[in-house]
């Protein structure tokens, strides 16, 4: 299976790669990572948790740790004064995409490298003041270590600005041995066989990142050099207008300097997989084994990936009582023979893949470039198929050993354990970027980005297949079981209430089937966007037709109809078991419950908001998480199980809330689908021309845009309405409520409607309740943890309550949401996001710091069993 793009005409080409000469540092990008508001351009400095690394391979004492911490303290205050001096002044004048600026002047791009050399020698210096002042701590031994600690800080260095470009492109490229082992308490004697072959390596490794580096931070200059070469030197430079053929050289310079790149980081890929060979050879099998593991994990995922479900179903049958010693027997030697034979599999794989890598992204490449970039993108497709074929023959052979009876026992035990574990379950987040507009005037481009989620076992459900497509499913048990708490139901009313969903769910099942299944057909059939399919190999593929489109939005309008006519029903069956004025009121507060909870989140499916009039184009602000257009304040009231007469206090409130929104959301949804629509038409369109060889022109002033955009801009007011009718109600209730209540209800309504800013995976606040919660903890350690907590809860919930308040201003909703948007301050958007970025590192070392001390706290067994313990898993 292959994925086949949409590819534009030439002037649609051109096009896309003047936006990334845009987005280049002299011609204005800056790769964003998530950094101490340097966006990626610079090192970030050395972190709590890397300080606890290097505490880690010097073997520190608690007493030598503690007063690391202390000149780690003043080093962070002397990074940050430099943060907010040079570097931020740095940063204003180059800070990323949004100057889409562009010079052809050398002298200017000189300077600017010079610029930024003198900005990485500040920050050299900062980190030796550090290790210097490290060193008086150290004993004799220790201070023997400290050059490869201090090298191993080099290449942190190394690996920021556009270098990242060239380890994004080829993951093997980014990794560290000698940190993966530290990681997992894997690090060698000093003076051992394994720790000289480390040593050799990390000298190896540093001046590979050294040079990738500098060709990084040159690229501008080594473009211009490549241009001179072909005749377009400073003359044509100093007055590019009239310069013929001047973008192709362009481009073709920054392919040149970008091959560069790609063949310097597969040249790290290549130490770094030489070396692991080298190293596991030297160890024992069950370290060399996990070595192995993590760095394929890390820098090969889905070489790794091919063989966890045949590997697990292999100890899964092995662990049956049921086997007979023959069949074990037999197993076993076909495991054996697997793991043999799928680890040339894999290194086939990661040969594929390393040398699908020196292609990189080119820019309207050559037709012999092209050539070759298919010629290796075909290799990784023909070792994932030989990956893939060898499984599936294992898996089928294993269950003929096993039998039909026990081979289903061994699927069901794997089911069950993802169950009780949630594996599986993760949301997965998938990325598409494409140029939707992209005009001839000055400053007339854009890209648009559009994120979808789904959930990888249920890919092949009709459950999870609905939620993708925007169409919600039934009412659940569980729903019922809420909304009988809020009609205080009798147990009888409660027993007529569960017939009735019963038959609800089947009507809603029968009303539902074959459409949603034609939906499947046509979604799979278009393909997110209109423009990327899926095929077999030399297969041309049915492209779609603007009628498809019409047919699954036609579609899915008629299931929205049926879900709202089958929840009607229900909710109809409802009121009349339901007798009492009072009650029945409630029946169609509940049914407008439904309705908000139906459109809000298929309305999170709908697209089209994002994008804002940017210079005559258009321009999208991707990366936002702000999800207050979908939160329903009256369900969040209901969590906090308020006393009777507190919440008959603010009923009325509530009330009005609910008869404005309703609505509201529903409009919300109608214009998102009709902005979708038309972009999946155009897509369409763009592809079919595509294929037939013609140019597509996709600029903003294109027929049809126009339109787009008033559709587009339907939404967004709809969305704003929303987050003000939110707001305005919120505020109303916190003055209503009591001051401990008013505090539960604004918290929990920052969780659903800024979701990014909690959902971190470093937080600590499970490790840290576990730790409270064990049994052989000593008085002191109990004081110290409840302390520690108290300490750790208040700063996290201050960064939290920061961050939340960064994002709710950057979201501007006047007394008058159906109001244009404020005009676009480009200077202060880059501005906001280095910002976000300084607190997200703050909080970042916040977690650090008390996972640090956490561990101090606690023994060794202790912390392993709360999972606290220095492995590695918690980065």
């Amino acid at each position: 299976m292959s994925l086949m793009y949409l590819t534009a005409g030439r002037g649609v080409r051109h096009w896309l790669a003047l936006m990334l000469v845009l987005v280049t540092p002299v011609l204005g990008i800056t790769v964003f990572a998530r950094a101490q508001g340097t966006s990626g351009t610079l090192p970030d400095p050395i972190s709590s948790r890397e300080l606890s690394r290097y505490a880690d391979r010097l073997d520190l004492s608690d007493e030598q740790r503690q007063a690391v911490q202390s000149i780690h303290n003043k080093y962070r205050a002397d990074f940050a004064r430099l943060r907010d001096g040079e570097i931020e002044e740095y940063l204003s004048t180059h800070g990323g995409a949004g100057n889409l600026r562009i010079t052809f002047d050398r002298s200017e791009v000189e300077k600017d490298a010079r610029d930024l050399q003198k900005l990485l020698g500040r920050i050299r210096s900062v980190d030796e003041r550090f290790f210097d002042q490290l060193l008086a701590l150290l004993t004799e031994q220790q201070q023997a270590m400290l050059p490869r600690i201090r090298q191993a800080r080099e290449r942190a260095r190394y690996q920021s600005g556009m270098s990242l470009i060239g380890i994004i492109i080829n993951p093997a490229a980014r990794h560290d041995l000698s940190a993966l082992m530290t990681e997992l308490d894997l690090a060698p004697e000093p003076g051992s066989d394994l720790d000289l072959v480390l040593q050799q390596y990390e000298t190896r490794l540093t001046a590979s990142a050294r040079d990738l580096h500098d060709v990084s931070v040159k690229k501008e200059l080594l473009m211009f050099d490549r241009m001179a070469e072909q005749g377009y030197g400073a003359d044509v430079l100093e007055d590019p207008s009239g310069a013929e053929g001047l973008i192709d050289v362009l481009f073709s310079a920054m392919n040149h300097v970008q091959d560069r790149m790609n063949d310097q980081a597969a040249e790290i890929a290549d130490l770094n997989r030489r070396t692991l060979k080298e190293l596991t050879a030297l160890m024992p099998e069950d370290q060399a084994r996990k070595l192995r593991g993590r760095f394929l994990q890390r820098a090969y995922h889905d070489p790794l990936v091919s063989g966890q479900r045949v590997s697990r179903r292999f100890s899964t049958a092995l662990e049956r009582d049921e086997l007979t010693d023959q069949q074990r027997s037999q197993i076993e030697g076909m495991q054996l023979a697997y793991e043999q034979q799928r680890q040339q599999n894999v290194e086939r794989l990661m040969d594929a893949h390393d040398e699908s890598s020196r292609t990189g992204f080119l820019i309207n490449p050559t037709e012999e470039q092209e050539a070759l970039r298919e010629k290796r993108e075909k290799a990784v497709d023909d070792a994932q198929e030989r990956c893939r074929s060898f499984d599936e023959q294992t898996m089928l052979a294993l269950d003929a050993v096993l039998g039909e009876d026990l081979a289903q026992r061994v699927t069901r035990r794997i089911e069950q354990e993802d169950a009780e574990s949630g594996e599986g379950q993760q949301e997965v987040r998938m990325m598409a970027v494409s140029v939707m507009s992209v005009g001839s005037g000055e400053g007339e481009a854009g890209i648009s980005t559009f994120t979808s989620t789904f959930t990888p076992v249920d890919i092949d459900t009709g459950g999870a297949f609905t939620e993708r497509a925007g169409i919600p499913g039934p009412l659940t048990v569980q729903d019922l079981g809420r909304h009988a708490r809020r009609l205080e139901m009798t147990e009888d009313e409660r027993a007529i209430a569960s017939a009735l969903h019963d038959d609800y769910r089947v009507q809603f099942d029968e009303s539902t089937r074959e459409r949603i299944e034609e939906l499947r057909e046509l979604e799979q059939r278009i393909g997110p966007g209109g423009g990327i399919h899926i095929r077999e190999e030399d297969v041309e593929p049915e492209l779609p037709t603007v009628g498809d489109v019409d047919r699954m939005y036609a579609l899915r309008r008629e299931l929205m109809r049926a879900v709202d006519e089958t929840d009607s029903r229900l909710f109809d069956d409802l009121r009349a078991v339901i007798t009492d004025d009072d009650r029945a009121q409630r029946v169609d507060r509940a049914r407008m419950a439904r309705r908000r909870d139906v459109y809000a989140r298929a309305g999170d499916r709908g697209g089209g908001t994002g994008m804002f009039a940017f210079g005559g184009g258009l321009l999208t602000i991707g990366g936002s998480d702000s999800r207050e257009e979908s939160v329903d304040l009256t369900s969040m009231v209901e969590d906090l199980e308020l006393p009777d007469e507190t919440a008959a206090r603010i009923d009325t409130i509530l009330l009005d809330y609910e008869q404005q929104i309703t609505d509201v959301f529903r409009t919300r949804y109608e214009a998102s689908q009709r902005v979708d629509e038309d972009m999946q038409k155009r897509m369409v369109r763009a592809t079919r021309q595509t294929a037939r060889g013609r140019e597509v022109e996709m600029s903003a002033d294109a027929e049809g845009f126009e339109a787009i955009e008033a559709k587009r801009e339907e939404a967004r007011k709809a969305a704003d309405r929303i987050v003000h009718l939110n707001r305005s109600a919120l505020q109303q209730l916190t003055d209503t409520l009591d001051a401990s209540t008013a505090q539960l209800l604004r918290r929990a309504y920052d969780r659903a409607a800024f979701p990014g800013v909690f959902r971190d995976p470093e937080a600590l606040d499970g490790k840290l309740q576990a730790a409270l919660a064990l049994l052989d903890l000593t008085d002191g350690q109990r004081r110290d943890l409840q302390d520690l907590v108290a300490s750790y809860t208040a700063e996290y919930e201050e960064c939290c309550r920061r961050m939340v308040e960064f994002q709710r201003e950057a979201r501007v909703i006047g007394e008058d949401p159906g109001a244009g948007p404020p005009p676009i301050d480009i200077q202060d958007l880059q501005q906001r996001s280095r910002d976000l970025e300084k607190l997200k590192f703050e909080r970042n070392e916040l977690n650090g710091r008390t996972l640090t001390r956490l561990r101090t706290l606690l023994n060794e067994a202790q912390a392993r069993s709360i999972g606290a313990a220095d492995t590695g898993e918690d980065r």
